[in-house]
């Protein structure tokens, strides 16, 4: 049933360990969310951002549900395990395709709804290896550089319509891709990091829930990293 002007937050990747704690934050802010899913199910709604036709169909699935959506929070993210002189073309491609390309998918399909509006936020989650670089996942590295460039494209291009554009760059977070690493080489990269540990997912929530809200930001990429070196 299609809930009028409930100006809701769309969460793509509400699945993910960083996407499903920015749909809790938001709703223990008391913010309406809607959330996408690979799949679908617990109320979420099906999205596969490699394609233009799910994107097509899961952004306009969520206006129609929400009557308005005031904010897209963009989540996937896949990485390589490749050094440079190994990788090949397609993975680098594959990376995109989730990282950039699924980002721009989106936001094509809800910046005519934020113009109509003249209002508007994209937050995309980054990362800081983005400005940093990292041994063995330079596509996932060189897409969220990218991945900053379309934010501050988009602040710039959509500005004039009050439509706000930036990222949110963790550092090295427990959970999600990092989930399963070596927890002798978590103590090793701990020890770059000033606060000498990784950030929790609900860190990152917050802070991007809390970053939603600053009418002011835009055009910007905001580190979140415990004080990383490099």
């Amino acid at each position: 049933m299609k809930q009028k002007d409930c100006k809701s937050i769309l969460v793509i990747g509400g699945g993910s360990a960083i996407g499903s704690a920015i749909v809790n934050e938001l709703r223990n802010d008391d913010q309406m969310v809607i959330a996408t899913t690979r799949n679908g199910g617990d109320g979420s709604i099906p999205l596969d951002v490699k394609s233009d036709e799910s994107v097509r169909a899961g952004v306009q699935l969520a206006i129609q549900r929400a009557g308005t959506i005031k904010a897209l929070v963009y989540v996937p993210a896949i990485t390589d395990a490749k050094l440079i002189h190994s990788a090949d073309v397609s993975s680098w491609q594959a990376v995109y395709d989730v990282n950039v390309l699924g980002a721009l998918r989106v936001t094509k399909e809800l910046l005519p709804h934020f113009m109509r509006r003249r209002d508007g936020c994209c937050a995309y989650i980054s990362s800081t290896a983005a400005v940093r670089g990292v041994v063995g996942s330079s596509a996932y590295a060189a897409s969220k550089a990218a991945l900053n460039s379309l934010a501050k494209s988009v602040s710039k291009e959509y500005g004039r319509f009050n439509v706000r554009a930036f990222t949110v760059m963790p550092g090295y977070v427990n959970g999600g891709m990092l989930k399963d690493m070596d927890q002798k080489r978590v103590q090793e990269i701990s020890k770059s990091i000033a606060l000498q540990r990784f950030a929790q997912v609900d860190e990152i929530a917050r802070f991007t829930v809390a970053s939603l809200g600053v009418a002011y930001l835009s055009g910007t990429n905001l580190a979140i990293d415990g004080g990383i070196d490099g």
